[in-house]
């Protein structure tokens, strides 16, 4: 699953490179994303892995952002249709340097490109650290609840492996506003 501007950068290469690996197009634009979402459950519920990352796109200047809810609702929902829990399996993805958050006055078509060009200077190898399985029915209810717990595991990742310079950007709010809780219990 890839969000809809990666597949249609440079006029759809994107769509080119990821298609044939399997990506299909999620949709980030506000009441868009259903067909994505349902993708998903499709994916998981014909026994597939699918692979998400949780916070919609990749930005280029190591700040983590907020999840998205749609990577729980599609685990609970592939549960709920398949009768069993769905594991999720955290994964950190470290990068060797960022821009910094200069990159981010920049559009995004233009920040794909120019990170690549600077290949020897930023983004040079990535340290990949994989969690214990969390099982879908172990998350915190509530969408936003469960997509902050699964944000904080993952972060845990990084801070278990020494790399603290993963930054949380604003708090998680939730539909009606109000902030969600940083630390939500992992009972269920």
């Amino acid at each position: 699953m890839t969000a809809r501007g990666v597949m249609k950068f440079c006029g759809g290469l994107g769509a080119l490179i990821l298609g044939p690996c399997g990506a299909f197009c999620a949709d980030l634009r506000p009441g868009k994303g259903v067909p994505a979402l349902k993708s998903g459950v499709r994916v998981l519920t014909s026994g597939q892995t699918l692979v998400i990352f949780p916070e919609g796109w990749a930005h280029l200047d190591g700040i983590t952002r907020p999840f998205k809810r749609g990577v729980v609702h599609i685990a609970r929902e592939a549960a709920a249709q398949l009768g069993h829990p769905i594991p999720i399996v955290p994964v950190h993805l470290q990068h060797g340097a960022h821009p910094g958050g200069w990159i981010n006055r920049l559009k995004p078509r233009l920040q794909f490109l120019l990170v690549p060009l600077a290949f020897p200077i930023y983004r040079r190898g990535v340290k990949v650290t994989v969690g214990a399985p969390i099982l879908s029915s172990a998350l915190p209810a509530g969408e936003t609840l469960a997509a902050v717990h699964l944000r904080a595991q993952i972060l845990s990742l990084d801070a278990a492996n020494n790399h603290g310079g993963v930054r949380a950007s604003e708090p998680i709010r939730e539909p009606n506003g109000e902030m969600a809780a940083a630390h939500p219990s992992s009972s269920g």
